[in-house]
């Protein structure tokens, strides 16, 4: 789930605070948490959430550019989804090996 863009403790939020859920907050192409991204001990992983080409609504082919943790948790839920479908993962285990496998110290300032 999107960890949320208030710039405060994530688990004061629903649903970033619910334990079983994979809370997701929001890094820049520089490795930095924003500023806007929620964050704390109910954040689980980080994904790129700054400007990320994203579908627009004008026509089929339109695009547009956005920031938030709806677009990091648009990542990771991909990603847990190709993982669930091979069925070698049960929701828990899936985010325990996603804790496992993420890469770790890389975000300055978290």
């Amino acid at each position: 789930v999107a960890a949320g863009n208030n710039g405060a403790e994530a688990s004061l939020f629903s649903p970033a605070h619910v334990s079983d859920a994979i809370t997701v907050a929001a890094s820049d192409i520089t490795d930095y948490e924003t500023s806007w991204s929620n964050y704390g001990d109910a954040i689980d992983i980080f994904a790129g959430g700054e400007d990320i080409v994203s579908t627009g609504i004008d026509n089929m082919t339109a695009i547009e550019i956005a920031s938030g943790t709806s677009m990091s948790a648009a990542y990771v839920t991909g990603l847990v989804a190709m993982f669930l479908t091979t069925g070698k993962y049960t929701p828990t285990e899936l985010k325990k090996f996603l804790n496992e496998s993420a890469l770790h110290d890389i975000l300055e300032y978290v």
